[in-house]
């Protein structure tokens, strides 16, 4: 890849940049020489315009350049040493935007020929600068070109007639604004020409009936474009369109829906764009997209291979109330249930929206506190919600309001007892498992009971953490625990058995904090860790094999797990996401690149929606994704042997 920037062009081989500056034109290539256009032609040449130092031919084998300058006393030469665009038509012949005028270069007279549009009687002649060069694919013989202030024409090139375009303040329905920056065209539409304009905003341009619809920016309306300043478009291979502004970030355009949204530079968030002015796009051939800005170069990840995120936003009352997310729950009519260290959260993916339930003191009927440890919907589609210090609340999502009970032991202080896990058992029996132990919820009575299953709850001393229950189809319950590792129980007999990590057993558990257990389709059941890693546990021969960072995972602490449409495990850990395949062991790891909230997620923090949406919270906000939108990079880089 070939950058132009201030101080010459760079060469990026994918490892490392080189710069080229010292070799343009000549050895004291000034600084302020910016390289404004490149273009390599059919033959492998790369053409390079700057302002102030004319266009220059580099030839990549040799690394050397030739140059063209403006010389007065040259009619032949090039118009002007300021170069703002560069077209090779189809016919091979290279074109040259200058600040004073349209050139052609002539290979076989090495000269450059000059193009001048003709203008009628009483009208301003029109400005020589040259922004843009654009040459329709269905149309032979045409280029559109844009101009500094005074709009853009359309040239027959056999013809040499012009068709001239401009704003006219008188109607409406003109060109926006007279000052071009770009002229773009999408690949499923034609018959529209896209116009950047500087201060008028986007125009498209139907070429067909010569009419304008003009995309402005609108203070009043978010989903407007985010800058009327527009300096560039691309439509990536995704469909995606792209267009960059001054002053107004990245937006990703929806022709569909007329609707823009903004992508801005944040300060405090490294993973934002680098500047809010973005003066080019392009998309490489792993569909990446890189966007050249006033502050230096951006890399943006493709949204196929992109997660969705949702964060707070202080001036938004809708978004999410906090970005410390501890548990995640879709209940049945498909609403996600998000509790946080801001409350509860109730979230509609139809209409992307957030509403916030939070403790009002002097209110009993409101949350206790608002530290939402965990959510758990029962089979009469009862709203459960416990805290951080053991209350547990029964919530109506009609009215917002809550009753709740303390799930703790008499005379202990509550925050020896957060609740972090809820099942209702097959026989129904409601567990809920605390920080300091296990106990049944009579749901009528709204009353808990402590219990003791073999080393759960039998030393007051040290207190188990109680952090999944499962049941299987068998109706044995499975119980995750820091620190007894995993209890298996049956109701029917009352047989207790723990499991827990001896070094010298092969085929322990590998740990004993265990984070989560669930089983996949095929019956084997999963047990995640936090120190050990991700477990398969054979219940006939009850033997673990566990799987570490020593088999490609990102961390040994893995917090929670997910199973998608092709029976890929999607992990979440203290250090990003992976997508785990058991049947062959491949490992691929998501980190912040690609748009996680951050590298730590939370154990509970996890919800697959019945649409196929995977939801992961961490320590910094919410994703949401589509697995099997989820591609692999199957491109494959070509050979090149450099001396």
């Amino acid at each position: 890849m070939w950058f132009g920037t201030y101080d010459g062009i760079v060469r990026y081989d994918g490892y490392s940049f080189k710069s080229f500056r010292g070799l343009v034109g000549s050895p004291g290539l000034a600084r302020e020489h910016l390289i404004y256009t490149m273009l390599e032609d059919r033959a492998g040449y790369i053409w390079v315009g700057s302002v102030g130092n004319g266009l220059s031919k580099f030839d990549p084998v040799s690394k050397s350049f030739l140059q063209y300058r403006h010389d007065s006393t040259n009619q032949a030469s090039i118009s002007h040493n300021d170069i703002f665009a560069l077209h090779e038509d189809r016919y091979g012949y290279l074109w040259v935007g200058t600040r004073a005028g349209l050139d052609r270069y002539d290979p076989a007279g090495d000269r450059f020929i000059h193009i001048h549009p003709s203008h009628r009687e009483g009208e301003p002649h029109p400005t020589d600068q040259v922004t843009a060069i654009y040459e329709h694919p269905d149309l032979p013989a045409t280029l559109w070109v844009s101009t500094w202030g005074d709009g853009f024409f359309k040239h027959d090139v056999q013809g040499n007639s012009f068709v001239h375009f401009r704003n006219d303040p008188k109607s409406p329905g003109s060109l926006s604004n007279n000052f071009v920056r770009f002229l773009y065209q999408f690949s499923n539409t034609p018959e529209i020409l896209w116009v950047g304009t500087e201060g008028g905003g986007l125009n498209a341009f139907n070429m067909k009936k010569n009419t304008f619809t003009v995309f402005k920016n609108d203070p009043l309306n978010r989903n407007s474009i985010s800058s009327n300043a527009v300096r560039c478009m691309l439509q990536d291979r995704s469909g995606n369109v792209w267009v960059g502004t001054t002053g107004g970030g990245l937006n990703l355009f929806d022709p569909s829906r007329k609707s823009f949204k903004a992508f801005w530079n944040e300060p405090r968030d490294h993973r934002s764009i680098c500047s809010n002015n973005v003066v080019s796009l392009f998309e490489d051939e792993t569909g990446v997209l890189w966007a050249g800005t006033r502050d230096g170069l951006a890399r943006f990840v493709p949204p196929q291979d992109q997660f969705i995120l949702y964060q707070n936003d202080p001036s938004e009352r809708n978004s999410l109330s906090d970005n410390f997310l501890y548990s995640l729950h879709e209940d049945r009519t498909g609403i996600l249930w998000i509790s946080s260290g801001g409350g509860l959260n109730r979230f509609d993916p139809k209409t992307q929206s957030f509403t916030s339930f939070r403790h009002q003191p002097g209110n009993p009927r409101t949350l206790a506190n608002d530290y939402v440890r965990t959510i758990y919907e029962d089979k009469h589609r009862r709203l459960w919600v416990g805290n951080t210090e053991g209350a547990l609340h029964l919530f109506d999502r009609k009215t917002g309001q809550t009753t709740h009970i303390s799930v703790k032991k008499e005379n202990s202080p509550s925050n020896e007892w957060g609740i972090r896990a809820m099942r209702e058992t097959s026989d129904g029996t409601f567990w809920v498992g605390t920080s300091g132990g296990l106990f049944i919820v009579d749901r009528a009575s709204m009353t808990s009971r402590f219990v003791v299953l073999g080393p759960i709850g039998n030393d007051p001393s040290h207190p188990t953490q109680i952090n999944s229950i499962y049941e299987d189809p068998e109706r044995t319950i499975w119980i995750g625990t820091d620190p007894e590792g995993l209890v298996k129980y049956h109701p029917d007999s009352g047989v207790v058995k723990s499991y827990r990590q001896d070094a010298a057993a092969p085929g322990s558990i590998s740990h004993n904090a265990v984070t989560f257990v669930f089983e996949a389709r095929d019956g084997a059941l999963w047990v995640a860790t936090a120190g050990g890693g991700l477990n398969k546990f054979d219940k006939t021969t009850e033997r673990f094999v566990s799987y570490t960072r020593a088999s490609g995972l990102p961390s040994d602490v893995v917090y929670g797990a997910l199973v998608d449409s092709s029976g890929n495990l999607w992990l979440s850990t203290n250090s990003g996401l992976c997508r785990f395949t058991p049947a062959t062991g491949k490992v691929r790891n998501f980190g912040e690149h690609v748009g996680l909230q951050g590298m730590e997620f939370n154990s509970s923090s996890f919800s697959k929606s019945a649409s196929g949406v995977m939801y992961f919270g961490g320590t910094n906000g919410l994703n949401a994704f589509y697995p099997d939108r989820m591609m692999d990079n199957i491109h494959v880089p070509p050979i090149v042997i450099t001396p």
